[in-house]
């Protein structure tokens, strides 16, 4: 945990997703979600945040000792936004009467409520993006969540390998991702990682990130501010410019790494 009000975060940005959501048209087409339309934005979240909701209310070991039926999506549109603004007011109250220290079972390393926390106030704020794209009534992004954003998807949706996989980096192909209004910077090394996870082989791109950022000289450097950063870590189109400079190859690798990943 930062510090960061993640809950009043997540409250506000799954207001502000319903808020533009429901003036839509549900068949208008999500534009950083192509398959998708308004009405399937809708059921995403929904269906996400009861989820989440479910886990750190009843605390199973597994998702599949969740003792209640998986919800059945609405028929009308009217209903769907109903389910979700439920999905919504269920999650945060269940993470409203937990503490963040609490283990919680997660698909991360981290297994505690923090994590959803943090993980579900993401959730909501890029989905929030995607609802208001569709709307074309974007508005600014808080640029110390976002900051934080880069460095859970640094961390953990880019660099949080499994245990059980072998880690190995690439010395000598180094990536300084820099939020330039927050100053947050961090040293990432291009690697692969390895092995087997869950009985299938595994042979992939990643990112290995430094705990703290040295100031070593890095073969590439991306820049932005932490809203465009952010948004460009998940595959959304930034506000401004993000800049890249260095090694046409590592930044090539860096970002087929991003573009292929989190959505």
């Amino acid at each position: 945990m930062t510090g960061l009000p993640y809950l009043a975060h997540l409250a506000d940005d799954s207001e502000r997703f319903l808020e533009v959501l429901t003036r839509l048209d549900p068949a208008t087409r999500v534009p950083t979600c192509p398959d998708w339309t308004a009405a399937d934005l809708v059921w995403h979240l929904g269906e996400v945040q009861w989820f989440w909701s479910r886990v750190i209310a009843n605390r199973p070991t597994h998702p599949r000792d969740i003792a209640e039926p998986d919800p059945v999506r609405p028929g009308s549109y009217e209903a769907l936004l109903a389910f979700a603004e439920r999905s919504a007011s269920d999650l945060i109250g269940a993470l409203a009467a937990a503490s963040p220290d609490e283990p919680a079972w997660s698909w991360s390393r981290e297994q505690s409520v923090g994590f959803t926390y943090r993980r579900q106030a993401h959730e909501a704020l890029i989905h929030r993006l995607d609802a208001e794209l569709t709307a074309e009534k974007r508005s600014p992004m808080d640029a110390a969540l976002c900051s934080d954003g880069v460095d859970e998807a640094i961390r953990i949706m880019f660099g949080g390998a499994p245990a059980e996989v072998e880690v190995i980096p690439d010395p000598g192909a180094t990536v300084r991702f820099t939020a330039a209004d927050s100053g947050c910077q961090w040293q990432v090394t291009l690697g692969r990682m390895v092995g087997e996870f869950r009985g299938k082989p595994v042979d992939e791109p990643t990112f290995v990130v430094a705990e703290t950022d040295d100031h070593a000289p890095a073969a590439a450097e991306i820049t932005a501010l932490a809203e465009d950063l952010d948004c460009w870590l998940w595959n959304r189109p930034a506000r401004h410019r993000v800049d890249h400079h260095g090694d046409r190859e590592v930044l090539a690798r860096a970002a087929a790494i991003v573009h292929s990943g989190v959505q």
